[in-house]
């Protein structure tokens, strides 16, 4: 077919015939049109805590493929491991999936400061509980105010991911647990 279309336009009889002209048109733009992967053409449903650390404004995004936003079957799990000393509070956030909200944790390994740090690691840590087995993909991006965003994607979003970021310094020496990779590390949760 596709090469007898060919061989009309060749002839020139395309000109005659708008039938002919609109189906090489399309065979040329459709193509062109389609995403490059089935990744490229999911749309994300995306979520946004928000909590400030020291001073510094930490903005997550979160988010799962939309047609599995009605699979969400509880609050989204955001925890956070900041060393002691660190002020912390939850600023503000959206409804959540399916209105679920955020189940949000500080955690503090037992390292007693006297002062406040400069710079300091947080670990952060998001889970989407999920319906079924079925494994859903999750992004996490976490934007700190003045500093790179860091972006990763995990494939179970009932297990969750999450980030390792060095905020309110420059040399990323936090001397908290001598784990120092640098700001903006990712580490994938297992």
């Amino acid at each position: 077919m596709l090469l007898a279309l060919c061989l009309a336009a060749a002839a020139g009889r395309w000109r005659r015939s708008p039938s002919l002209t609109l189906i090489l048109t399309l065979l040329v733009i459709v193509p062109l049109a389609m995403p490059a992967t089935a990744d490229a053409a999911r749309g994300w449903c995306r979520r946004d805590p928000v909590v400030v650390l020291q001073g510094t404004r930490l903005h997550l995004l979160v988010a799962i493929p939309e047609e599995d936003e009605g699979r969400v079957t509880g609050p989204v799990a955001v925890d956070f491991l900041v060393r002691a000393g660190v002020a912390r509070r939850f600023v503000e956030a959206d409804a959540g999936f399916n209105g679920h909200g955020y189940a949000v944790a500080f955690n503090t390994p037992y390292r007693p400061r006297a002062e406040p740090p400069t710079a300091f690691r947080v670990r952060v840590h998001v889970r989407v509980p999920i319906a079924g087995r079925q494994k859903v993909p999750i992004r996490l991006e976490a934007i700190p105010d003045g500093g790179a965003a860091v972006e990763v994607e995990g494939e179970n979003a009932a297990a969750g991911l999450g980030v390792s970021l060095v905020l309110g310094g420059e040399d990323g020496e936090d001397g908290a647990d001598g784990d120092d990779a640098g700001a903006g590390t990712p580490v994938i949760a297992q």
